[in-house]
């Protein structure tokens, strides 16, 4: 197993905390916003996943665009919302729901 490089390190840890960097990324394709990374020992850059997280990616993907989903609103809560693009129906997690129910109690 060879060493592995300080400057690899640094690099990477760089790219996911500049700010600048990572909103440069969000219109090139030259740095991934991606916070899972694993260095191999030959200074290759992975995303250490088994299988593919819908959730995960979902929450990254909704950090640069929308992320849209089909609500089943007899089995999910949902709250209406707005922003500048207009208005929409977020689906509720069960912290959302958890928080509202401490505020209530």
């Amino acid at each position: 197993m060879s060493q592995l490089k300080a400057r690899l390190v640094v690099e990477a840890f760089v790219r996911v905390t500049n700010k600048q960097l990572l909103e440069s990324a969000e219109k090139t394709i030259l740095h991934s916003v991606e916070r899972e990374i694993l260095i191999d020992e030959d200074g290759r850059e992975r995303v250490p996943r088994l299988a593919h997280l819908a959730g995960p990616n979902d929450r990254l993907r909704s950090t640069q665009r929308p992320v849209l989903h089909t609500a089943n609103l007899r089995k999910q809560e949902v709250a209406l919302e707005q922003n500048e693009s207009g208005r929409f129906l977020r689906i509720l997690s069960r912290y959302d729901t958890e928080n509202a129910t401490r505020q209530l109690g």
